[in-house]
């Protein structure tokens, strides 16, 4: 029983947790590493200690560390700890509180302050308040002997004086044995009379080596110093992780409008009448979303295409689990515009938190299509003003950007993914080029210019290669190669000009597409989805080049 009381201290654990990184973890210390715990979850770095190990720090574990040793491992161990008693016996409490001076009192479980209590510094009255106090809860305490430290030697000022001194060791696992380290790290007291020996008291601290006694093995984990690391430089001033940040804000924003088009476009074919022109874009809908990786679940073998689809944008609408979802590519959002704060605007901002409101529908097995129709069009006004906020009220320097440059690579992978869908879909069910265009916001375009029923190969042409639509494909690359010059970096022309190249040879092999040669629906099925799937393609190694000339030493990863 005394061993499980005095094992269950996971405070300690969570103290020392949030000391790890300031950055992250706990922002009123200067304690700690900035970026530590981001770099342990990508797997950059290793701890030797993980968070929450501190726990064996305890003072209420150390009274019971030798019967532990002994009931685990069988053996004593193998160096003493400072002769301590939890106060939570009563037997060990009376014997601490019949002689009070010879104590150190401290709290079992480190919560709050830690600081000792040296009870022979104490006068009468502070001393009679402490016995009441660990009297009143014993089971908080536990005293340790003073004991007389050793002194070393310390420079102060123009003579050498001793100091009290201690001397803190490490140790390693490998395999099963446990090495201790040569050498450590040993403190001194920064007053003479003082038995607290912390950095936080005013203590200083020095590496300890020791010396060897032969040749020692030159063998190191570091790279080898002819390897060049070049940094990210990312131009106009911007830091490399707000140039991150803004390029996946871009991307997301554009993410999300397309999941919202794409449900809007869904939710209006189950919506009003059933004509027979509604029921065939409904199918396509259908065939349109079944072939998207973002499905949620298979459809069932005794559900009806109407409740999958219901389901299917329930779930996509309001399902915090689903990673394609309307709520989690919010947060994803989100994040990065809160890593990017200083570069966007209040109104920005207040724009952001009416995303948010705007998609708080609760999920419900009756849902009801106005309201969900009601919220995806709200998100599609949202969206549309963030994109005027940002075109309208962000400074031109390379923050906007690399904003851009992430929006317009997100748009034109979302279009090239669209009309490779929709043109498998197109196969079987012409009806889909209306869902396309209205997911495209060109459907008023496409009436303007050809005042007839939708048809592959206007469309198509529309969509992808015509340079006055702001939703086209090659509208896009434009906008990037644009935005890609003014990168490039004095001293980087060697791999600084790599993307520029990949957008030339994206719009070159997008320009030389002939539609009217597969304006026949089994030669579009046949050629044009992995045409565009080879431009999407393209368009990924475009944002990995970007990643990895400004914003980041290694491989890239979503955000």
């Amino acid at each position: 029983m005394r061993s499980r009381r005095a094992i269950s201290v996971f405070p300690w654990s969570k103290v020392r947790i949030s000391l790890c990184d300031p950055l992250e973890l706990s922002a009123d210390t200067t304690l700690g590493v900035p970026g530590l715990a981001e770099a342990w979850r990508s797997g950059n770095v290793s701890l030797v200690n993980a968070p929450g190990s501190g726990v064996v720090e305890t003072p209420a574990l150390h009274p019971f560390l030798p019967g532990l040793c002994r009931h685990l491992l069988g053996e004593e161990l193998a160096m003493a700890c400072a002769p301590t008693w939890w106060c939570g016996q009563h037997r060990e409490m009376e014997m601490v509180l019949a002689k009070p001076e010879r104590w150190v009192l401290k709290r079992a479980f480190a919560q709050g302050s830690r600081q000792p209590v040296f009870m022979a510094e104490l006068d009468a009255k502070r001393r009679s308040e402490m016995i009441a106090q660990v009297r009143s809860e014993p089971h908080a305490w536990v005293a340790q002997e003073l004991l007389d430290l050793s002194t070393t030697p310390v420079w102060m000022g123009d003579q050498a004086q001793p100091r009290s001194v201690v001397w803190r060791t490490f140790s390693v696992m490998a395999g099963d044995d446990c090495h201790v380290m040569p050498g450590g790290l040993s403190r001194v007291s920064a007053d003479p009379n003082r038995f607290m020996i912390t950095m936080q008291s005013g203590g200083i601290s020095k590496d300890t080596w020791v010396i060897a006694d032969g040749p020692v093995d030159t063998f190191s984990l570091l790279p080898p110093p002819t390897t060049v690391l070049r940094p990210a430089r990312p131009p106009g001033g911007v830091p490399s992780r707000v140039a991150d940040h803004l390029f996946w804000l871009g991307r997301y924003a554009e993410r999300l409008e397309l999941m919202v088009r794409v449900l809007r476009a869904t939710a209006l074919r189950l919506a009003g009448e059933r004509s027979e022109t509604q029921e065939s874009e409904r199918r396509a809908c259908a065939s349109l979303l079944g072939k998207l990786p973002i499905i949620p679940a298979p459809r069932g073998a005794r559900q009806t295409e109407s409740a999958w689809l219901r389901q299917t944008l329930l779930a996509l609408a309001t399902d915090t689990e689903h990673e394609d979802g309307i709520p989690e590519l919010l947060l994803r959002l989100r994040y990065n515009a809160s890593a990017a704060r200083d570069r966007l605007s209040d109104d920005m901002w207040r724009l952001f938190n009416r995303l948010e409101s705007l998609a708080s529908m609760k999920a419900s097995r009756s849902l009801v299509v106005p309201d969900l129709l009601g919220m995806l069009d709200s998100l599609v006004l949202a969206l549309g003003a963030f994109a005027g906020m940002a075109m309208e009220n962000m400074t031109r320097g390379h923050g906007w950007r690399f904003l851009e440059i992430g929006r317009r690579v997100e748009r034109a992978l979302s279009m090239l993914e669209m009309a490779a869908v929709s043109v498998e879909v197109f196969a079987d069910n012409d009806a889909v080029l209306t869902p396309l265009l209205e997911i495209g916001d060109s459907s008023m375009t496409y009436r303007r210019l050809h005042f007839a029923k939708p048809k592959v190969e206007p469309v198509l042409d529309l969509l992808l290669l015509n340079d006055a639509n702001p939703r086209s494909v090659i509208f896009q690359l434009q906008a990037l190669k644009r935005h890609c010059a003014p990168l490039i970096l004095a001293g980087q022309s060697a791999d600084g000009g790599r993307e520029k190249e990949i957008v030339d040879e994206i719009l070159s092999t997008l320009s030389s597409l002939n539609l009217a040669g597969v304006g026949a629906a089994d030669a579009a099925v046949r050629v044009l989805p992995n045409f565009c799937r080879g431009l999407h393609s393209r368009l990924e190694e475009l944002s990995e080049v970007l990643s990895g000339h400004y914003f980041s030493h290694s491989a890239s990863r979503e955000r």
